[in-house]
């Protein structure tokens, strides 16, 4: 079976275009060689190979069909009484014949499952054809598929788009040329080398990917965007000491087909300026990796990527460019320490507007303070007068020059500052560590006020984004608020923290001014003054459900099973480290040999009890030795089955109930009948069961919901 090789050629793609494109690329490729029945069926996703550089867009697929896979499929037509009158076909009939593409004479009448009556019935074949016959639509319809932020046309006359103007294309089925025409541009076999070390055409022999990769190689280019990423690692790491920041690697490598690293310096004079805006220099504005010293401090070199072996004008030319932008932070720098003093320019911040409905600056540093002394006294922490500095000094470096010109480094210039003015540790650290995480893989706040400040931060924006209208779609998300949720639940769970995050959640909108929560559509007059309360209340429901659906996702990304999830989450997950300790102890116990009879316990003692209302059972009230034997067993577990689930023992828990539980019920289920006549046995009995299913299912999981879903 032959290879597929298909390669896009252009002029150079912007870097940030390259992830996005190839990453979309082996769903389409996938899905439509899929339809045309070219692929074996042990191929997936994960068999299409996708890679790029600056100047191409390539995929190959391995063992692909030279013919299409035969298809027979069988159709269900009009029913028999629509099909025939009086004996004869009617024109549903004939229309139904000629979709299957056979004579009326071979269709079938017979019974179809989930219809009723008989219906004509007839098998469809499809004739296979060469993949080479297929291929040119399908590999064009694949082109148009790849997803760019933006595109264009260079073709006078022409609509069709491509991010930039494509100049060559490979398309290779084993030797053989796949015949197709885009834009212009005739596929072929022939490909480009490196624009600069080695420009001239290379004509591939086939469609094999070793062979074509190390072609390209030859020609200076490495193909693979995760070896030239490595390639980079290695080179930066060799100059620099240690592991380079990782985003700039990747951003790198789409910017160079043959990656070599050089070195530069800046002049020492610019150590003065705060580490943090150094390095911002380096990896913002040169995409360039900072060097540090034998003892890990700042050094006054950098290295960074180019795109052809050293070359002292390019060095010379980096430095000059990061010396500007260096000597404009001294100045700033300079400026800052001499006119913006934290706790001198922290008061103008009630001048300044977080947003129109929502107030200033100043105002949300006090409702982000409210609630992280909240939290602080729910923790049991004694930081109140370090929170409160923090708070009231955690956005004054807005109003610095420096952050004014690097607006990424909002909290880490506040920290430097604090350090610098002699304001305590604890708040300097605090300053920085609100602003964490910055992204869901970042570190986390390591001080207690920090951790206050950062969970009080972000749910103070989620609050703030709901109410105002810009709670984040499908598409959309405005805010950052789904960072902001991800942050809260990381720091909740990785920093063991047991408080209610329903009771978080409603402070943080208790806070909220009235002007966030107002409708925006004028009230009618009529009903009465505006119920800002209840808005309240709603507010805090919808950020809490939505912080669900992200527990939801990081559980199953983490591997566990959607019933899993569901039965551990229809407990409750306001204690966030709790849903984690019972999701990993149902793990545990479902794949244990008694697990599925406890599950269907639970799932027979809610199904007949979910219109019961609660309550204890009575000992007066039974009547049969199976409910008083049951009633024996529920009093001598339930202490202990509560204790175990009181420490967080949800293993021992839920074997002590199957253990104690299971057989009792099921006799109680053969010898009693639940729905008595009498309205106070039938009580009682409904009382007993529901004890049975609410040991697990009020404090552990519902194991209902994986009973339910095994036996789907």
């Amino acid at each position: 079976m032959p290879d597929l090789l298909f390669e896009l050629y252009s002029e150079e793609l912007p870097a940030s275009y390259l992830d996005r494109a190839i990453d979309s690329l082996p769903r389409a490729v996938f899905q439509r060689l899929s339809e045309l029945r070219l692929l074996l069926e042990s191929a997936s996703e994960k068999s299409v190979r996708c890679t790029g550089s600056p100047r191409r867009i390539v995929f190959h697929f391995e063992n692909v069909l030279s013919e299409q896979a035969s298809k027979e499929e069988e159709l269900v037509g009009p029913p028999v009484s629509a099909a025939l009158k009086e004996g004869k076909p009617t024109k549903a009939a004939e229309e139904f014949a000629k979709k299957v593409g056979v004579a009326l004479e071979k269709l079938e009448q017979r019974d179809v499952p989930g219809k009723k009556g008989r219906y004509l019935v007839g098998k469809k074949k499809t004739a296979a054809q060469p993949a080479l016959a297929v291929l040119p639509q399908a590999l064009v319809d694949i082109l148009k598929s790849i997803e760019f932020p933006k595109s264009m046309t260079w073709v006078p006359g022409s609509k069709l788009r491509f991010a930039r103007p494509l100049r060559e294309i490979v398309a290779l089925l084993g030797g053989e040329v796949v015949p197709l025409e885009w834009n212009g541009v005739r596929s072929g076999r022939v490909t480009r080398g490196h624009p600069f070390l080695a420009p001239g055409p290379i004509e591939l022999a086939s469609a094999s990917w070793d062979a074509y990769e190390r072609a390209l190689e030859k020609w200076k280019v490495i193909v693979d965007r995760e070896k030239r990423r490595s390639r980079i690692r290695e080179l930066v790491s060799r100059e620099a000491g240690r592991a380079p920041n990782e985003k700039i690697v990747e951003v790198t490598a789409n910017l160079v087909e043959w990656p070599e690293v050089m070195t530069g310096r800046f002049d020492e004079r610019f150590l003065e300026i705060p580490a943090s805006v150094i390095r911002a220099a380096i990896e913002g504005h040169l995409r360039a990796f900072p060097i540090a010293d034998a003892n890990g401090a700042l050094a006054s070199r950098f290295a960074f990527v180019a795109n052809r072996p050293k070359n002292e004008t390019i060095v010379r030319g980096n430095e000059r460019v990061l010396a500007a932008r260096l000597s404009d932070s001294l100045f700033f720098f300079k400026k800052d320490q001499e006119q913006n003093k934290l706790k001198e320019i922290a008061p103008k911040l009630k001048d300044v507007v977080f947003q129109e409905k929502l107030g200033s600056y100043s105002e949300k540093q006090e409702r982000v303070g409210k609630l992280a002394l909240e939290l602080a006294g729910a923790l049991g922490w004694k930081s109140a007068e370090t929170i409160g500095e923090a708070a009231a000094l955690m956005k004054a470096d807005l109003l610095t020059e420096v952050v004014g010109e690097f607006p990424e480094l909002q909290g880490e210039i506040g920290s430097d500052y604090a350090r610098r003015q002699g304001i305590a540790d604890e708040v300097a650290r605090a300053i920085r560590e609100a602003y964490l995480p910055r992204h869901e893989r970042d570190e986390l706040p390591e001080t207690r006020t920090g951790i206050a400040l950062s969970i009080a931060e972000r749910l103070d924006n989620a609050v703030s984004a709901f109410a105002t209208g810009m709670k984040p779609t499908g598409s959309k998300d405005p805010l950052g608020v789904r960072r902001q949720v991800i942050g809260v639940l990381r720091i909740l769970r990785e920093r063991q923290l047991s408080v209610s995050l329903e009771r978080l959640v409603a402070s943080a909108a208790a806070n909220l001014p009235e002007a966030a929560l107002a409708p925006r559509k004028k009230p009618d007059p009529k009903a009465g003054p505006y119920d800002f309360a209840a808005a309240r209340r709603a507010l805090a429901t919808e950020v809490l459900e939505y912080a669900r659906g992200r527990l939801v996702t990081m559980a199953q990304d983490e591997g566990h099973r959607s019933e899993i999830v569901q039965a551990v989450l229809r407990v409750g997950f306001s204690d966030v480290p709790d849903v984690w300790s019972r999701l990993d102890a149902l793990e545990r116990i479902s794949r244990e040999p008694w697990f599925l009879d406890l599950a269907k316990l639970a799932e027979r003692t809610r199904n007949i009890t979910k219109d019961a209302a609660p309550g204890e059972p009575s000992s007066d009230s039974l009547q049969k030795p199976a409910e008083k034997a049951l009633f024996s067993a529920i009093e001598a577990s339930r202490p202990r089955v509560l204790d175990a689930l009181s420490n967080r023992r949800y293993d021992e828990a839920a074997k002590l109930v199957f253990d104690s539980l299971f057989s009792p019920v099921d006799q109680f289920m053969k010898d009693v009948l639940v729905n008595d006549p009498d309205a106070a046995i039938r009580k009682n009995r409904l009382a007993l069961l529901k004890v049975v299913h609410g040991l697990l299912a009020e404090r552990f999981a519902d194991l209902a919901e994986v009973a339910t879903s095994k036996t789907a």
